[in-house]
Parts: C-alpha cells; sequence; structure tokens
C-alpha cells in the first residue's frame, strides 16, 4: 500500500516528516518495532494490510482493489472499526496501519495498492 507517485516519492516534506513521527509512535506503542515501509509513507508488510482489512471487514469498501481515492481513503479512516482482537506480537503491525490510514486520510492522499 502506498500513497506516493509512481517513482514511490513523497516530495513534501511535511507529509514524510508526519510519517517519521508516526513512527516513532508505533515504535513507542510497540515496544520497537514498526512496519518498514512506514518511514517512507507505505505499508510493506502483509500483516498490517491484513490489519486495515479486519478494520474494515464491516464495511463495503474493496480492502483487494488496486487504489482508492483520496475520498475513499477517508472513508476508510471513518468506517474502520479497530476494535478487534490480534496476537499481541503484531501489534506493530495494528499500530502501523492505524497511523497510516490516519496519515493518508488527513493529507487527502489516494492510495495505490501494490500486491
Amino acid at each position: 500500500m502506498t500513497p506516493h507517485d509512481d517513482n514511490f516519492n513523497i516530495k513534501d516534506l511535511k507529509i514524510r516528516g508526519t510519517f517519521m513521527c508516526a513512527v516513532s509512535l508505533v515504535r513507542d506503542g510497540s515496544g520497537g518495532s514498526y512496519d518498514g515501509g512506514l518511514p517512507s509513507g507505505s505499508l510493506d508488510c502483509s500483516t498490517s494490510e491484513k490489519m486495515i482489512q479486519r478494520a474494515l471487514e464491516h464495511t463495503n469498501l474493496d480492502t483487494r482493489a488496486s487504489s482508492w481515492s483520496s475520498d475513499e481513503v477517508y472513508r476508510a479512516f471513518k468506517e474502520a472499526n479497530w476494535i478487534f482482537d490480534y496476537d499481541p506480537e503484531d501489534k506493530w503491525a495494528y499500530l502501523s496501519a492505524k497511523e497510516f490510514l490516519r496519515i493518508c486520510a488527513y493529507y487527502k492522499l489516494p492510495i495505490k495498492f501494490v500486491w
């Protein structure tokens, strides 16, 4: 999952900085781990992607689409239900996914899914 251009770059330094701050929050909240794609504004691990799918399983959003528009990202953020059980070892993925979706919605970023 990625909100950047075809070259996988986020040019806006403020957005890049926000993702870096998210890394610190996730690392602190999970005991040191985070999704390796988060610093560059993406999710790189299937465990993180599955957390978003679980948060959205009660909606009719297509979590297997090739992309989401910024409106779909915002809708996903608003409709996500993050109250579900997960393996404590996967807390890094849970927090990474939650922060990723929050940031993308806040900055009105579309998401391109790279499966």
